[in-house]
């Protein structure tokens, strides 16, 4: 079998992390912001470029991704390890635009302050049951459960 012949479209990945990484600190270290090249996370920065090296690779979206999950460490692992970032990401954004407090409220609104507890163990039963993962439920349920729930549940009973 012949090797592949080197393409410029190869290099396109780690063009993509280097101009977000790079022109992130650039420009915050232009703005005077501290620490410049810490407002923007590697792992962050790396995402994109994993994306857009599964998208240019000719073979199936499942092939690349599991080529991807080899090659990174062994595959139960690193899609754990995903999975939890991801999670820990979408939570974070999340609480950062108000989302969980909203979702809170929300709820309060239709279920008795009694039936928050239970009401809760029957949504996180149905992420976990859709997550496939119990990392990615924790990260996902933790910001209702753990930061304003129990704030809501003293105000209702006192």
């Amino acid at each position: 079998m012949t090797a592949p012949l080197p393409r410029f479209t190869a290099l396109l990945p780690i063009l993509l992390f280097l101009a977000l990484f790079l022109g992130s600190g650039i420009y915050h270290t232009l703005q005077g912001t501290e620490f410049a090249f810490y407002q923007l996370k590697a792992p962050v920065a790396a995402l994109p470029a994993i994306v857009l090296a599964i998208m240019l690779n000719k073979q199936s979206i499942n092939d690349s991704i599991e080529r991807f999950l080899v090659g990174a460490a062994p595959p139960n692992i690193i899609l754990m390890c995903m999975v939890f970032m991801l999670a820990g990401a979408f939570a974070s954004v999340s609480k950062s635009i108000g989302s969980v407090d909203a979702a809170v409220q929300f709820g309060l609104q239709f279920i008795p302050a009694s039936l928050v507890l239970p009401a809760l163990f029957v949504i996180a039963a149905f992420i976990a049951t859709a997550m496939g993962t119990s990392m990615g439920t924790i990260a996902a349920c933790a910001p209702i459960a753990v930061l304003p729930l129990p704030r809501v549940l003293l105000l209702h009973w006192h």
